[in-house]
Formats: C-alpha cells, structure tokens, sequence
C-alpha cells in the first residue's frame, strides 16, 4: 500500500493510509473499490531502482530482478530487527498453526490455496514444530493462546537493536582470516609476476584472483554477521536483565 500511495496510484484524491481509513462502505453496497489509475498497467509494484548522475531514480517501468527483490527483503528484516530473514514461505511460523486450528477451513481447501497435492508437504515444511500446549493438554487445563502465538511466530526474535552491520573490529577479524590472506599472497604473487612478464593469461588470471577476493571477504563478512547476530541474543538479555536488576532501565 505504501509504494501504491507514493507512486499516487488511485483515481480518487487519496494520498496516505489515514485517507484510506477514512472511507466507508455506502449503504446496500458490500465494497467499495479503489479503482487504480489506468497508467499503472505498465507500471511494476517491485520495479527497478538505479543510480542516475549520484541519485537514487525509481524506473517504474523495469522490474526489479530477483536478486535485488531477495536483497531488499533481507535488509528489511534486518531493519525489523529479526533473527531470521523473511522468506516466501512464512506460514510455517505461527500463521501454518492457525490455519491448521481453523475449523472452517478443510484439508482441501487449505491444500488448494498453498497449491498442494496433499497434506504430507503442509505438515513437512509448514507446521510449526513447538508443541507449547502439551502440558495444559496432559493436565486439563485451558491452552494459553498468547503464549502459544508468542513462541511461534518469527517476531519472537524481534529487537531492533540487533547489529545490521559489522564495526571495525569485526571487519579487522574477517581480514586477518587465513582463508582471506591465502587469497591475497596469491593474487600479490600473480601481480608481481604480471608486473615483470604481462601477457593476457597472466592479467586474467590476476583478474580471476582479484574476483576470487572479493567474494571471499563478502561471503566471510556475511558468515561473521551472521554469528554476531545470532550471538546477540544472549548477550543483549544478559545486559537488559542486570540493568534491570539494577534498576537502571
């Protein structure tokens, strides 16, 4: 609804959600459309961004690629502040255990909206696999729903203080990596000997060790925020409870 609004998509005078919440539906009617502008057929909701003469210009004719779209869906995870990133397939935390628990909804209904040919692949990779209402259930007790909902859903690991990016003394660790420094003595020894013999296999070659670089520091870069945020949980309760205690927050 966002990008609708930014790019003024509707027809009517509409230009934020408090807009939208404003409108009612009219007696004896059941709905009330938001009929779009007829310009927006050609347009993409997830279209292309690039930088234009140093500024950031939305084409809203060019659709934005895959690895762009996966890329800004993990950065806005990040910014929520999740353990996890988002992903297409989010019923399996809380939203697949109360789709299952819905009454009205069959086995087969709930197989043709996720486009499945039987249940085996709902209760494979969507079910949620904590069970937090077993000892209720032994005891006769009364399910604690919000409880239940709480530890099931991706938003439990939810703080947005959790680290997005590494500091300095993280990248320092990731350079000083014997994987890394392998990578640098060789394109150092391959440029040395470019430098006293250049020929075209040698300068693809220092190319090659160039490329071969620069993906390692990412993909140990990615590795090591990886760890920092999983590590951050621990690390942050810790602090939050001794605050706590102290009575500092």
């Amino acid at each position: 609804m966002g990008l609708l609004l930014h790019a003024r998509a509707f027809k009517a005078d509409i230009r934020s959600m408090d807009d939208v919440r404003s409108l009612f539906v009219m007696r004896g009617c059941q709905e009330l459309l938001l009929p779009l502008e007829e310009a927006m057929d050609d347009y993409y909701l997830f279209c292309k961004v690039d930088m234009i003469d140093g500024k950031p210009q939305i084409l809203w004719k060019e659709p934005m690629s895959d690895s762009h779209y996966n890329s800004a869906i993990w950065t806005i995870s990040e910014i929520m502040g999740l353990l996890a990133w988002f992903f297409f397939h989010q019923f399996r935390y809380g939203t697949g255990g109360i789709f299952d628990d819905t009454e009205w909804v069959s086995y087969s209904k709930r197989n043709l909206v996720l486009h499945h040919a039987d249940t085996s692949i709902f209760l494979k990779y969507y079910r949620p696999r904590q069970h937090t209402d077993m000892q209720e259930a032994v005891f006769g007790l009364k399910p604690d729903e919000v409880i239940r909902r709480a530890l099931t859903s991706i938003s439990r690991y939810a703080d947005k203080r959790r680290p997005r990016y590494l500091d300095d003394t993280q990248k320092a660790l990731v350079e000083d990596d014997p994987e890394l420094q392998t990578a640098i003595r060789k394109r150092d020894a391959l440029l040395d000997h470019f430098q006293q013999t250049p020929n075209l296999t040698l300068g693809q070659e220092v190319a090659e060790a160039e490329r071969n670089i620069k993906n390692t520091r990412q993909r140990l870069r990615y590795r090591r925020k990886k760890e920092v945020r999983q590590a951050f949980s621990d690390e942050q309760a810790v602090k939050d409870i001794n605050a706590q205690r102290a009575g500092r927050i």
